[in-house]
């Protein structure tokens, strides 16, 4: 049965990605309300997107497989939150981030969330040299140190304090990713445009960021 076919179609080099984005967070600060409302509007908007509790896959070294994942995404999308910096796993991943943004064709977007920049980038180096020493490699503060500081110095998004509506830095983070990863086609036979239903679905759809409708048929614009 056809069906609907979705991909970034900005460059060539978008094609060597398997995500268009990466998701980088600190769980318990934002995993049940504000990252679910984001992961969920960004496949709304027909991003392919990588979650960590969606996308690992069983039997592999976790670390191995989000440093192969952020590797593989156009666009990661780093919430910088109160908790962050106080998990060495996530320190690692940031590291690696920032490692991959010097990469042709990879994007970082910080939002800092309930944190301001300059709270990122001075952060408390004995707690990093503690958290170092717990996972044996006492010297490891210093790269932490040093990417946080990067990460708090990138042009991001921001939500200062609960004055200012989660649901409305959601809307501003899909609005940057889409201008950042750029436009996405929906190639489509003719044929599924008959039922109501789904003509409406697609509608909205592409009302949330989708750019063209093509015929897959004769790759016509329609």
């Amino acid at each position: 049965m056809a069906g609907a076919y979705a991909a970034g179609t900005t460059s060539n080099s978008t094609d060597k990605f398997k995500y268009q984005v990466f998701l980088s967070f600190r769980g318990p600060d934002v995993r049940h309300h504000f990252l679910d409302i984001l992961y969920s509007d960004l496949l709304e908007s027909g991003f392919n997107v990588f979650k960590d509790n969606e996308r690992l896959v069983l039997g592999r070294d976790i670390q191995a497989n989000l440093f192969e994942a952020i590797e593989q995404s156009q666009l990661c999308i780093v919430t910088l939150s109160p908790t962050f910096a106080g998990s060495s796993w996530c320190l690692d991943e940031l590291v690696k981030i920032l490692e991959s943004k010097d990469l042709p064709g990879h994007s970082v977007l910080p939002v800092f969330y309930h944190v301001e920049p300059t709270e990122v980038r001075h952060q408390n180096v004995e707690a990093l040299r503690k958290l170092a020493m717990k996972v044996g490699e006492v010297n490891r503060w210093k790269i932490w140190k040093e990417a946080l500081e990067k990460i708090s110095r990138l042009r991001g998004l921001s939500l200062p304090d609960t004055n200012w509506r989660e649901g409305l830095l959601v809307e501003k983070i899909v609005e940057k990713a889409r201008e950042i990863i750029g436009p996405r086609q929906v190639m489509v036979p003719l044929e599924i445009f008959r039922p109501e239903p789904f003509v409406q679905q697609l509608s909205k759809w592409m009302e949330k960021g989708g750019s063209e409708i093509w015929n897959a048929k004769n790759y016509q614009r329609i």
